[in-house]
C-alpha cells in the first residue's frame, strides 16, 4: 500500500482520498495490470501477486507535478 503513496504524505490522515488499500483484492485476481492515479505522482511500475501495476500521472502542471509523465507510455494487451 505505502508503494502508491507519495513519501511526503505517509502516514497522513487523508490518504484514504487518495488510496485504497486493495493489495489482497489485487493478489487473488486474475487481473493482468491495473491503472491507478489521482495522487499527482508517478512510481516506478510493480507488481502485486501477478498483476502489473502502472501510473502515468499528469497531475497540475503549474505545480510541476507532471515530472516523469509519458504521453507516449502505453500498455498492450
Amino acid at each position: 500500500f505505502p508503494v502508491t503513496i507519495s513519501a511526503e504524505y505517509l502516514g497522513s490522515p487523508l490518504n484514504s482520498a487518495f488510496a485504497t488499500d486493495l493489495d489482497s483484492f489485487i493478489e487473488n485476481s486474475s487481473v493482468y495490470a491495473w491503472i491507478f492515479g489521482h495522487h499527482h505522482r508517478n512510481a516506478q511500475s510493480f507488481n502485486i501477486g501477478t498483476t502489473q501495476m502502472h501510473t502515468n500521472q499528469l497531475g497540475y502542471v503549474q505545480m510541476n507535478e507532471n515530472k516523469g509523465f509519458d504521453p507516449s507510455k502505453t500498455i498492450e494487451l
